[in-house]
C-alpha cells in the first residue's frame, strides 16, 4: 500500500487525516512538525508516495524547508491543504479547509493514480549508507 507523509502542525487535524487515510489502507506517517517531516522523509527506508502539506503550518514558507522538500522529489505527488484564500507556493493539487473525508480520499487516490505504481517505485528516497553499510567505522 502507498505511504503518505502528512506535514500538518495542528494535532487534531493531523490525527483526523491519519485516521481517514489509515482506514483506507494507506501507510500514514504523521510527524508533529515540518522539520521532522523533512527528516523523516529523508530517513524513511521505503518510498514516500505522497506528501500532504498544510500551507498554514508553521515553517512551510521557510525557503530552506521548501528546498529540502524539492530535493526529495515529491513532485507531482503533493497535495496542499489550505485555508480559504491561500494558494500553494508551487504547482500541485490542493484541498481547501474545511474538507470532507471523502474529498481527501478522492484527491489522494487521484494523485496516486496519476503517479502510478511504476513511478512510485522509482521515486524511492535516496539516502547515504550508514557507516556499517558502507564498510567504514565511525
Amino acid at each position: 500500500m502507498p505511504t503518505i507523509l502528512v506535514a500538518e502542525d495542528d494535532a487534531p487535524v493531523r490525527a483526523l487525516i491519519h485516521r481517514i487515510l489509515s482506514r483506507e489502507g494507506f501507510d500514514v506517517l504523521c510527524p508533529p512538525n515540518r522539520r521532522i517531516a523533512v527528516e523523516l522523509a529523508a530517513e524513511h527506508p521505503g518510498a514516500i508516495d505522497l506528501l500532504v502539506a498544510d500551507l498554514s503550518a508553521v515553517g512551510f514558507d521557510d525557503p530552506e524547508v521548501l528546498e529540502q522538500l524539492d530535493t526529495l522529489n515529491f513532485e507531482p505527488a503533493v497535495l496542499f491543504i489550505s485555508n480559504a484564500g491561500e494558494r500553494p507556493p508551487r504547482p500541485g493539487s490542493w484541498l481547501t479547509k474545511p474538507f470532507r473525508p471523502s474529498e481527501l480520499v478522492r484527491k489522494v487516490r487521484k494523485l496516486l493514480e496519476k503517479v502510478g505504481p511504476k513511478q512510485r517505485a522509482s521515486r524511492r528516497i535516496k539516502r547515504a549508507p550508514s557507516p556499517s553499510e558502507s564498510g567504514t567505522a565511525g
